[in-house]
């Protein structure tokens, strides 16, 4: 059976102007959120981890 690792990054991505980037779910309808993921087994860097995510998610960070 597959655990996930109990450890989690949450990503806060904002910009000068105090807007802040959220991510509206499909399911269910209307939900907001933030960037968010466990970290990899493999992983021991949370900030590696928290960058994957947010590429993962968004397809930004490349080269960050």
């Amino acid at each position: 059976m597959f655990y996930k690792r109990p450890e989690s990054v949450l990503v806060v991505v904002y910009v000068v102007s105090d807007d802040v980037l959220v991510l509206r779910r499909r399911q269910p309808p209307d939900f907001w959120q933030s960037v968010t993921g466990s970290l990899r087994w493999e992983e021991t860097d949370p900030l590696e981890a928290a960058r994957r995510e947010l590429f993962e998610e968004t397809g930004l960070g490349e080269g960050l």
